[in-house]
């Protein structure tokens, strides 16, 4: 099975219109509904047709001609299993095209796909679902320039307790146990007011500093430093939301200074 055909598979279960949470211009919470292009819908495409995909090299019945679906920009040719292949078929056509009526395609969310539900997520949401993660087999994608096809470059996982995470290009290992971990020591010190570019940086920013004590910035520090070893830090760090201070302050043991 390719990734490509739990994405697609995971489409037609779900149906047009997917549900997509997200925040306007003025940070008020919407839903937005998002209509994915029907690949079988599209003009170019030929019901009959019987090969080789060009994409996943896959034999099909049914698709569209390479030079119909991908245009001049189109760049990631290199993975390509079928290069000489007319025809992409069902399942990659979906995860590669384009509904020209709000410009809606799947490189711009982050998903969770398992063959019966494709769940369109927001940062929080993707949290979520990562920490707890659907029965396998599924795909998880996460993008952040929104702006490349990932699904060719992302991985199956089989495991619940172990699996893998696209970020952007980059192919994630998640242990989940480490993860949950992870993420809730980032987010008890956003909660402290230490923000993320300074943890991706491994440092402790001066609103820290003027509040809390010489031990709990050691610490931090500390804490920071044991976050940045893991391969899995740029992906809890892309995903964390911010804990409650109270919270993050006992779950720390930080305390504050002395007035």
């Amino acid at each position: 099975m390719e990734v490509s055909e739990i994405i697609y598979n995971s489409w037609k279960q779900s149906g047009n219109p997917l549900k997509y949470a997200t925040a306007d211009a003025k940070g008020n919470r919407i839903v937005k509904d998002v209509n994915f292009a029907d690949p079988t819908k599209h003009p170019n495409y030929d019901g009959e047709f019987v090969g080789e995909c060009n994409l996943c090299g896959k034999p099909f019945k049914g698709g569209i001609p390479v030079k119909k679906l991908l245009g001049s920009s189109y760049m990631d040719w290199a993975v390509h299993k079928n290069p000489d292949g007319t025809h992409i078929c069902e399942a990659c056509s979906f995860c590669l095209a384009m509904n020209p009526e709000g410009r809606i395609a799947l490189f711009r969310y982050a998903i969770i796909a398992d063959g019966e539900e494709l769940r369109l997520c927001n940062r929080a949401e993707m949290r979520d679902a990562l920490i707890n993660p659907p029965q396998p087999p599924f795909v998880a994608i996460v993008p952040v320039s929104q702006k490349k096809h990932l699904f060719s470059k992302a991985k199956i996982s089989f495991s619940r307790d172990n699996f893998f995470c696209s970020l952007e290009e980059m192919t994630v290992p998640v242990d989940l146990e480490a993860f949950k971990a992870l993420i809730e020591k980032i987010e008890a010190l956003r909660g402290v007011g230490i923000v993320k570019t300074d943890i991706e940086a491994g440092r402790i920013g001066g609103f820290f500093i003027k509040n809390y004590d010489i031990m709990s910035q050691e610490k931090a520090l500390e804490i920071i430093a044991e976050c940045r070893k893991s391969e899995m830090f740029q992906l809890a760090l892309f995903l964390a939301q911010k804990a409650e201070e109270d919270y993050a302050e006992c779950f720390l043991d930080f305390r504050l200074k002395a007035k």
